[in-house]
């Protein structure tokens, strides 16, 4: 039998004639985000392309998200919509076919850790003011439409006050607690002769938005109620706003 001293240079011999490697494993990285709950277009201009991408944010929660798009597929990982995914990611690049090329980046589930409820994706969508009880002037809301869209992405509810612009921002959004903080108005040169709202209409809506904590959500039905639970505001969901009358 061959010292093991002998061994050695042969088994090396044998390494350079099959180019054998040590760690021939690919670098990789680790990395724990939050997948949103549903995928979105890659491109704003859908004609240019209809795939669709994922969201990521490396927030420790979905509350508080800033969400990037992630344009390659995430190996192993089956998104259940209308549910946040928090994921532990194996990340590895390798060089691209050309020395000019970018390299090859892969993502590989390696764990998951929560899953969360979106409570506000079923929010999304457009919205008609349907009522503020209690309002005395009911058929100003007829009258003078109002009309709202929630972006469940961000948490922002868009309206008007008056002939300007605004949003709210929702916060805290649970199973039937609601959160909401003002966003910046717009400054528009309001005339009177723009006749196609209500100043009762906005202002009485912008006062109940704030003391909005609670709310009900029902099929196509959306209700906005303080601390105590009675209902402030009466949304219903719309296909489409109208065009404003020329």
């Amino acid at each position: 039998m061959k010292p093991l001293a002998q061994l050695i240079p042969l088994m090396f011999s044998i390494c350079l004639l099959f180019s054998c490697k040590q760690g021939d494993e690919t670098p990789f990285e680790l990395k724990r985000f939050w997948v949103y709950s549903s995928m979105v277009p890659c491109e704003v201009d859908v004609a240019i392309s209809d795939d669709l991408c994922y969201l990521i944010s490396e927030t420790e929660s979905p509350q508080n998200a800033k969400w990037e798009l992630l344009r390659q597929p995430i190996q192993g990982f089956e998104l259940e919509v209308g549910y946040f995914s928090q994921l532990e990611v194996k990340i590895t690049s390798s060089p691209g076919l050309k020395p000019s090329s970018p390299p090859n980046i892969t993502y590989k589930l390696n764990k998951t850790f929560s899953k969360i409820k979106d409570e506000a994706i079923k929010f999304s969508g457009m919205w008609k003011l349907g009522d503020l009880p209690g309002f005395d002037e009911k058929e100003l809301i007829w009258d003078f439409p109002k009309y709202l869209i929630f972006d469940p992405r961000n948490r922002l509810l868009f309206t008007s006050h008056h002939c300007n612009s605004t949003y709210f921002h929702l916060e805290k959004i649970t199973e039937n607690e609601l959160s909401i903080s003002p966003g910046p108005i717009s400054l528009k040169a309001c005339y009177p002769e723009m006749g196609d709202y209500s100043p009762e209409v906005e202002d009485e809506f912008y006062k109940r938005i704030f003391f909005t904590k609670q709310y009900e959500f029902t099929e196509g039905h959306w209700y906005f109620k303080d601390g105590s639970g009675q209902v402030l505001i009466q949304i219903s969901k719309i296909n489409q706003i109208p065009k404003p009358k020329p």
